[in-house]
């Protein structure tokens, strides 16, 4: 069964919905499934960025406290993977579109994008973090997207308040050269392609 995944970072947990309900094939069922295995829950913000891995065929998941990476499989059973470091402030993750042996993880509390190269794309083994994207704009960037053979990342700004009093309002995305991303000419890459206003998160 296809089903869409979300977490909560304060709940050891995620929730699945069956894909064929927002086909309109009867009502969402929303179920709860605990994590297990190596993920521990701990203080502040655990569960976070998570998105799957079409090489090997399973969901992936950052902890934002611990900085680490796991799989979790449908029954909620989690497995380290090991990357050689620690991706602290893990936020936003997100397979390349082209290449599946590299993940990008946003590291919101460490103002930068890690990029992470599986030697081993389907069994996620021996991942490394190759480079590093940054920016001396970025505050606190939360997440990414791809298109047209280039990474958007998002500045959530949580520093700035908007005018009427609710701070991460004013926002920028920030373009990327996949083609860079390998090295250090990533960041040198970096352009800001445009500033958003928006009042919601």
């Amino acid at each position: 069964m296809q089903f869409a995944a979300f977490n909560d970072s304060f709940s050891p947990a995620i929730y699945t919905v069956p894909l064929s309900a927002a086909c309109g094939d009867g009502r969402a069922t929303v179920k709860r499934v605990p994590l297990t295995g190596d993920f521990m829950q701990g203080e502040s913000f655990n569960a976070n960025g998570m998105c799957y891995s079409y090489a090997a065929h399973t969901l992936v998941m950052v902890q934002s406290n611990t900085g680490k990476l796991f799989t979790v499989a449908k029954d909620g059973l989690t497995k380290e993977i090991d990357v050689g470091g620690s991706l602290v402030g893990g936020d936003g993750i997100l397979f390349d579109a082209v290449d599946p042996a590299v993940l990008y993880v946003v590291q919101n509390t460490e103002g930068r994008v890690a990029v992470v190269r599986f030697a081993e794309p389907a069994t996620l083994g021996g991942g490394r973090v190759v480079a590093t994207l940054t920016r001396d704009e970025w505050t606190t960037p939360t997440t990414a997207s791809q298109f047209a053979g280039a990474l958007y990342v998002v500045d959530s700004r949580f520093d700035v308040a908007s005018p009427g009093g609710w701070a991460r309002a004013r926002r920028g995305v920030f373009r990327v050269p996949c083609g860079a991303v390998g090295g250090q000419g990533a960041a040198r890459g970096l352009k800001q392609c445009r500033q958003m206003v928006m009042g919601m998160h």
